[in-house]
């Protein structure tokens, strides 16, 4: 009986704390859709501007919300910024295909809390590079999600 209200216990403290971690999140619900959250940030991609090229790629924006009571954001243009340890924003421009198992990144712009651009980064063409999207990883866990969400919400 003891393990069942531990169990319990644990299940409301995590739920209270996911909750006021990342219930101050500023993006628009309607537009941005929550894919997964874990102790660092919350992910999520604009359906909005989500392109599917064919029907083994699409091109979206992600974002990673840190809301900044947790480990900080050990990026470099956050740490030059002095973001890392505060609210901010990562909107992460991708190309994912799923016949290839790849992404391809083309470009971030980091906002603070209050939507200033503190870093923007766009890759020209001829820098942007395929990476192989392995198994069992975040990136397989983003492509997995967004492909299944896109195309059951573009129906």
């Amino acid at each position: 009986m003891v393990d069942l209200k531990k169990i319990i216990l644990l299940a409301l403290l995590f739920i209270s704390f996911t909750t006021s971690v990342f219930a101050t999140c500023n993006l628009d619900q309607s537009r941005w859709k929550w894919l997964f959250s874990n102790d660092q940030c919350g992910f999520y991609y604009d359906r909005n501007t989500a392109t599917i090229k064919s029907a083994s790629t699409f091109e979206v924006w992600l974002c990673l919300y840190y809301p900044g009571n947790t480990t900080s954001c050990g990026l470099g243009p956050c740490i030059k910024a002095r973001v890392n340890n505060s609210e901010h924003y990562h909107y992460i421009r991708n190309e994912f295909n799923t016949q290839r198992y790849s992404g391809t990144y083309k470009g971030m712009l980091i906002r603070n809390y209050n939507g200033d651009t503190v870093y923007s980064d766009t890759l020209p063409l001829h820098r942007q590079r395929s990476e192989t999207i392995y198994p069992d990883s975040l990136g397989e866990n983003l492509m997995v999600i967004i492909k299944q969400d896109l195309y059951n919400y573009r129906r």
